[in-house]
């Protein structure tokens, strides 16, 4: 028998060093739709640049992933830990950038995207270190609060998110 199954499509925003929480959030929506989703007909999308975009042209790379990812997901996954991210020309980088259109949708919408943000914090191997970058995501961390009012979440390794 035919059912109606509700797909919310998750966006996952992060600079280059979290590809180990990236590939464990794929493994946890996997298991989600396997389990919770198909008893409650809910599926969860996972987009991502990696995944969702294809070379094109714009005003620079993160121009084009903002065309091709758009801004009709349903929840923007946020995650930083010793990096900052690469600047574009609209904003100090492009996880900054992302997040910045999802609270725009967020305020302008009346909530139509739920925002959730991780910060990992765990040593950094020394040859990851980058001063300007950890001052960056310091930073960050207190913008969400204080201006976009934010609670962001704090995990030490991957299996904590």
């Amino acid at each position: 028998m035919p059912k109606t199954t509700t797909i919310l499509e998750v966006f996952v925003s992060c600079p280059s060093d979290l590809v180990e929480e990236r590939r464990l959030l794929e493994e946890v929506i996997t298991e989600f739709n396997l389990t919770s989703g198909v008893d409650n007909n809910v599926q969860l999308q996972l987009l991502a640049w990696e995944t969702h975009t294809h070379p094109g042209l714009g005003d620079d790379a993160q121009d084009v992933i903002n065309q091709q990812i758009g801004d009709s997901y349903d929840i923007f996954i946020g995650m930083m830990w010793g990096r900052f991210g690469s600047p574009t020309i609209r904003s100090q980088s492009g996880t900054q950038e992302e997040f910045e259109r999802a609270f725009a949708r967020f305020k302008n919408a009346g909530g139509a995207v739920q925002i959730m943000f991780y910060v990992k914090d765990a040593p950094l191997p020394p040859s990851h270190i980058e001063p300007q970058q950890l001052e960056k995501v310091q930073l960050f961390k207190q913008e969400l609060s204080q201006s976009y009012g934010g609670l962001y979440q704090q995990f030490t390794t991957a299996e904590d998110c």
